[in-house]
Order: C-alpha cells, then structure tokens, then sequence
C-alpha cells in the first residue's frame, strides 16, 4: 500500500510538471509591430491573459489553436510564454519540433516622469536595457498587475505598451476586459531544454535541411537557398543577445 501510494504520488508530480493551468481574472489583445528580419516587416495579434500570480501569451493564431497540432502554423511568433511560481516557460513548434526552457527573468527598470494616455489609461514611462536592446515600457498603477506581453514584467502596474528604441519591436494594447478564465495547457510533448540548447533546436529546426528528410538530392542545392533567404527574412530576433 504504501509502495502504491509513493508511485501515485510520483505520478502526480510528474503530471503537474507536464501540465499547467493559468487562472486569468483579465484577457487583453495587444498589436505586435515586429521587424523580424530582412524586408520582413510583420503586424500580428496577440492574446494575452492573466490573473495575480500567472499569465499566458501567445499569438491570437496560436491561442486559437491551443492543444491542437495546428499551435505554430501561419504565425510569425511561434512561442507561447507561461508565467508560474516567478518563472517563465517558454514553448514553440518549429517545423514538426516541440521545445521547451524556463527562465527566471529579471529586469533593471528605472521609472520615469513622463506619462501619457494609453486607450483612455493613465500611463507611465520606464525603461531598461535587456537582450540587447533599450526599451521603453509603458505601465498603468489603474491595474496593478506586474506582467506584460512576451516576458516583461516587474514594473507596479500592467504594461500597456513596450518597444525598443530602434523601432524594431513594439506591443500595444488594443483592448483589456475582466472575465475569469481557466487555461488548461498540456506540455507532455514538448522536450524540456535548457534556454542554449533550445535556441540551437529552434535554429536547425527552421533553417537546416536536416529537418527535411526524404528530399530528392537534385532539389537539395534550390531547398537550401530557400532556407538561406527565409534565415535573412529572421535574423532580428527580439533578443539580441539572449543571455543579457
């Protein structure tokens, strides 16, 4: 009985590992403005939900397609971010490869004087250097909620814009109403890695013949120039330097 009762119990702990539940008291939609590459200029929806103490952000394509093997096809921001327990779990779909790492992220703001109006919501600027960029976030104390879309967060208020001062990426808020809402999510076929390993996963996923298998040889050398022209159209990743 009690060998049983340690297994059942190992098997709860491996299940919760492989599932997740986030309770959003609020859903907002954000526009995303992303400079993803060369000539590569995208505008998408962004879904995004959250309650005191775990947040969900996804591509509205991605979130329509949750838990289904269609999650990562026709978005440009094939990621899902999960925020539980002060860490942020990072999952994507690259071609047919499901990945996955955690990461404690932490951010240097400094708030400052200037405000504006944002959807009617008073607003105020900060701002931080992190991967490799200068951002300029805007926070409402109306909602005192520390998250924001992709993985900022840790300001005293909901962050209703953030962008970078090369214009390349920016997040704005379109709309934000209060509705509870129970997210079940299942991550048992996503490979945990760490954040390095994921990175060298997504990049041979995407851009490596590799992940092709089956091709005919005398359409090789014409595939491979393809991949090398869809590696320029990304090479502008929202984190410069993943590491920072």
């Amino acid at each position: 009985m009690k060998k049983l009762i340690t297994i059942l119990f190992t098997l709860n702990i491996i299940y919760s590992a492989l599932s997740q539940t986030i309770q959003g008291e609020f859903i907002a939609h954000y526009k995303g403005t992303m400079q993803l590459g060369d000539n590569n200029l995208k505008n998408e929806g962004f879904t995004f939900i959250f309650g005191h103490n775990s947040s969900y952000f996804a591509s509205d394509t991605n979130y329509q397609f949750e838990n289904t093997g269609d999650f990562g096809i026709g978005s440009y921001f094939p990621e899902r971010f999960l925020y539980m327990n002060n860490i942020y779990n990072v999952s994507g779909k690259y071609v047919q490869t499901l990945i996955a790492y955690d990461e404690n992220t932490k951010f240097d703001w400094k708030i400052q004087n200037h405000k504006k109006l944002i959807n009617g919501i008073n607003c105020q600027l900060a701002t931080t250097k992190k991967f490799g960029r200068d951002w300029f976030a805007y926070f409402a104390r109306e909602y005192p909620f520390p998250f924001g879309p992709v993985k900022f967060g840790g300001l005293p208020g909901l962050i209703f814009e953030v962008s970078d001062s090369a214009g390349q990426y920016k997040f704005i808020i379109e709309d934000l109403k209060k509705e509870n809402i129970n997210l079940k999510l299942s991550l048992n076929s996503y490979k945990k890695l760490s954040k390095s390993n994921y990175l060298k996963a997504r990049e041979n996923s995407e851009f490596s013949i590799a992940s092709f298998p089956g091709m005919p040889v005398q359409q090789t050398k014409e595939f491979e120039k393809k991949l090398q022209k869809l590696r320029q159209m990304n090479n502008n990743p929202l984190e410069l330097k993943p590491f920072e």
